[in-house]
């Protein structure tokens, strides 16, 4: 099992910043918020720290709210 100074540096290594994570203990989900360049560098981060191998991975790209809705209030 990987400390958390490790996992943090492997985050790095990827160029993955991690904002914050959460666990539903009872789930047994694990929701992590993380800022990046590609989808790729996540995956090689969860790759790396052992997550891909062990658990269900799902990976979203999310924008704020607030940029969609100026998008789309400035094309109406």
């Amino acid at each position: 099992m990987l400390g958390k100074r490790e996992v943090w540096d492997r985050a790095k290594k990827h160029g993955v910043h991690v904002l914050n994570a959460w666990a539903s203990v009872m789930d047994h989900l694990v929701f992590h918020v993380v800022e990046t360049s590609s989808q790729e560098a996540v995956e090689d981060y969860f790759k790396d720290i052992g997550f891909a191998f062990w658990n269900s991975i799902e990976i979203r790209q999310v924008r704020p709210a607030e940029d969609i809705i100026k998008a789309v209030v400035e094309k109406s």
